[in-house]
């Protein structure tokens, strides 16, 4: 698959081989199989020409509330403006990213990378599969916008109770009461479903300050 992609070329100039590559790690065994490319939104900045791509079922923390990419109204990119451990600057539809500087160190995750929340499963309400307009779910590599590659949790984004849940930009599994997530030093923990959304919150933090309580 790395060969197959152009690292001089952006999502919508891949060929169909390589942004249709489907992963079958990137999928949740007890929600869904390889087998579905997406409907919507990948190609929204092109003309609403849409180029279809391979799925995914995992998010990262993007952050525990507001946007992870850090921009405001007023199109200023500030940092303060992120809390997850996941950080996207945004991407140009047209000029590929050919360099790459990190704006989350290790050093800047305080609460410690066994503490912090790296990536989880999104939710993704039944019958919005693929769809970004529906529940948040679009192509896997397509990082124009960082809606359907990160999720946030916390006050505001509570994990999904059930698939009957609204899309919230919320994190939630298949998996019934628990929601699994990697942390950010490499280990995988399952969070209560209903767990408080001040200790998501702090999970979802990476420099709160605020001690992280009981999640499993």
């Amino acid at each position: 698959m790395y060969e197959l992609w152009d690292l001089t070329r952006t999502y919508y100039r891949q060929t169909n081989d390589a942004r249709q590559n489907e992963v079958p790690l990137y999928f949740c065994p007890s929600r869904r199989s390889p087998g579905k490319l997406s409907t919507d939104f990948d190609g929204l900045n092109l003309g609403q020409v849409h180029y279809p791509g391979a799925l995914g079922d995992y998010a990262g923390c993007g952050a525990s509330t507001g946007t992870a990419t850090g921009y405001g109204d007023d199109g200023v990119f500030q940092v303060a403006r992120i809390t997850g451990p996941i950080t996207l600057k945004g991407m140009d539809t047209i000029v590929p990213t050919t360099s790459w500087r990190a704006i989350v160190r290790i050093g800047d995750i305080r609460h410690g990378m066994s503490n912090t929340l790296l990536a989880g499963e999104k939710y993704v309400p039944p019958g919005a599969f693929g769809s970004f307009y529906k529940g948040g779910d679009s192509a896997a590599y397509n990082g124009d916008d960082s809606t359907p590659c990160t999720r946030a949790a916390g006050p505001g984004f509570r994990l999904a109770q059930s698939d009957a849940d609204p899309y919230r930009r919320q994190f939630g599994g298949p998996h019934p009461g628990i929601c699994q997530f990697a942390f950010a030093d490499g280990s995988v923990h399952r969070v209560r479903s209903d767990v408080d959304t001040t200790t998501l919150g702090s999970l979802a933090s990476r420099n709160d300050g605020l001690p992280v309580g009981n999640y499993e």
